[in-house]
C-alpha cells in the first residue's frame, strides 16, 4: 500500500510503474520465502517427532461431528 500511495506522488509514469513492479516482485520472493521455510519447519517437526517414536500417520484424527 505504501508503494502505491508513493508512486501517486510520483510525476514520471515510467518511475511509478517500476516501484510498483519493484514492491511486486518484493511480495512475490517473501511469499516464496514463507512457502519455503513453512515446508522446512513442518519437515522439521516431523523428523523430531519420527526419532522419537511418534509416527503421525499412526495416531487417530478428532472426527469433527455436524454442528
Amino acid at each position: 500500500m505504501a508503494a502505491l500511495i508513493q508512486s501517486w506522488w510520483l510525476n514520471e509514469l515510467p518511475a511509478s510503474e517500476r516501484l510498483i513492479e519493484k514492491t511486486a516482485k518484493k511480495i512475490a520472493r517473501t511469499q516464496k520465502r514463507q512457502i519455503q521455510a513453512r515446508k522446512s519447519h513442518t519437515k522439521t517437526t516431523r523428523n523430531k517427532l519420527r526419532r522419537k517414536g511418534i509416527l503421525l500417520t499412526e495416531l487417530p484424527r478428532c472426527r469433527w461431528g455436524p454442528t
